[in-house]
């Protein structure tokens, strides 16, 4: 689970012209794998607060992607970013006919979605790393539900692995 790996928290203050970059490390440790295996679910999520900086932090990771030098640690691949800006009835990956990224960006009200659908929780206990690009935006009212979702789901996949805490 994410909360088991070494946590690394920054901070920019707002209106640096720094949005999309939460993405720009998640693809660089995307790119290690961390003997990642299951296609099923993303290496990182990055989440924003609307399709424009979901582009915007789509095409920084894919820029460092693209200059990043061989050999790409433990998978020997490139990470594959893709932006999730809707959400479907089901889980839109899996391992045999459509893999996850090892990045994905999204919005939070579709990430939160398949909570309901019992997803979420598989999702969070498989990724390694959660950004929250721009979150003074994710934390204003209009997310703040869905983001808290989110980060309960977090917890609870945390207190799962680790029930000392």
């Amino acid at each position: 689970a994410m909360l088991d790996e070494e946590q690394l928290a920054a901070a920019a203050p707002a209106e640096t012209g720094d949005e999309g970059e939460g993405a720009v490390p998640a693809a660089m440790r995307a790119a290690t794998g961390d003997g990642w295996t299951d296609e099923s679910y993303p290496f990182a999520i990055v989440l924003v607060a609307n399709k424009e900086l979901a582009l915007q932090a789509e095409q920084m990771a894919n820029e460092v992607v693209q200059h990043m030098e061989d050999p790409l640690g433990a998978t020997g691949k490139r990470p594959r970013v893709q932006r999730l800006t809707t959400a479907s009835e089901d889980w839109p990956f899996a391992a045999r006919w459509r893999p996850a990224p090892d990045l994905l960006i999204t919005m939070p009200v579709h990430l939160a979605r398949y909570m309901r659908e019992g997803v979420l929780v598989d999702v969070m206990h498989t990724s390694r790393i959660l950004v929250m690009d721009e979150a003074d935006l994710l934390l204003d009212g209009h997310h703040l539900k869905d983001v808290d979702n989110i980060l309960t789901c977090v917890k609870r996949v945390h207190r799962e692995v680790n029930p000392r805490f």
